[in-house]
């Protein structure tokens, strides 16, 4: 996967987003599986997601954030998660225990890979007001249109956008 996400044209945002609404989509459908061959396909692909949405958590932060605060950022998503881990248990429990079947924890589960998936969105929408390509970083005498959309300065042959530094 990560020859894939990192091709410029693949967004990594986006792989992470399709891999989390995956992964929640087949965790609503597992006790739905009639027979184990459609068991162990659907855990092969649940497998394929979880890996991918884990790999992929780093580089995204790193582009969100920057490198400089990737630790802080990492800490913050670690303790969301440890207050989810805390948390979903006695909910599936809970609803294991009223209904008796497993039903309900696996729609549990699925729902909330799903908003998690959701949440990327505007993630992606924020991310991209800020941040601009790279490639295509050119000085505001040369692009006005671009100078209006990000914050961007020349300085000596190198263009500086949003306090990353690259050479023109």
């Amino acid at each position: 996967m990560g020859i894939i996400v990192d091709s410029p044209r693949v967004d990594s945002l986006m792989v992470y987003l399709c891999s989390l609404l995956l992964a929640g989509a087949l965790s609503i459908i597992y006790p739905f599986c009639g027979t184990f061959g459609v068991l162990v396909c659907c855990s092969l692909a649940f497998g394929f997601c979880a890996g991918t949405y884990v790999s992929l958590r780093t580089i995204i932060l790193a582009d969100l954030v920057g490198v400089d605060r990737l630790t802080n950022a990492f800490g913050l998503v670690a303790m969301l998660q440890g207050i989810g881990y805390l948390i979903t248990p006695p909910i599936t429990g809970s609803s294991y225990d009223a209904t008796g079947d497993f039903c309900g924890p696996f729609t549990i589960a699925g729902v909330m890979f799903i908003l998690a998936g959701l949440i990327c969105l505007p993630v992606k929408k924020l991310s991209s007001r800020k941040n601009i390509d790279m490639d295509s970083c050119l000085c505001p005498e040369t692009c006005p249109e671009l100078a209006k959309n990000c914050v961007v300065k020349c300085q000596e042959n190198l263009c500086v956008v949003n306090e990353r530094i690259t050479t023109v």
